[in-house]
């Protein structure tokens, strides 16, 4: 087998259990994580930043829906910090979230797994 990297479903209580998002077929190693709203918020900010002060003339951004879960019912959305970093630095962007990632499952045969949840995907135009 190989390695698969999942996040946990968001849940009330875990006490019964946990749901991934993403098939873990038989015999896989599995690694998992459990965001934190505040990484949604830092990685955005983090990455428009180095966006616009690379030159970007324009973005395309698709994020995996389990974000938008993270941030639900906060003041800011993930799309929040992208409207306003972009905005400010008069860069357009078109902006989804997504339930798949726009990359690659394996690489080299079938020797890793990229990990697709909880991540975010985007093309700059110059």
């Amino acid at each position: 087998g190989f390695t698969v990297t999942r996040c946990i479903l968001p849940a009330e209580n875990y006490d019964s259990g946990v749901t991934f998002f993403g098939s873990i077929p038989v015999g896989t190693k599995l690694e998992f994580g459990v965001p934190h709203r505040d990484d949604v918020y830092n990685s955005a900010q983090q990455i428009v930043n180095e966006l616009t002060a690379d030159g970007a003339s324009g973005a395309i951004i698709a994020s995996c829906v389990y974000r938008s879960w993270l941030v639900a019912g906060f003041e800011d959305t993930e799309e929040d910090i992208y409207r306003k970093v972009f905005g400010e630095a008069n860069v357009p962007y078109w902006f989804t979230y997504s339930y798949g990632e726009l990359s690659p499952v394996y690489y080299n045969g079938d020797e890793g797994n990229f990990f697709h949840n909880y991540s975010v995907t985007i093309m700059t135009l110059r």
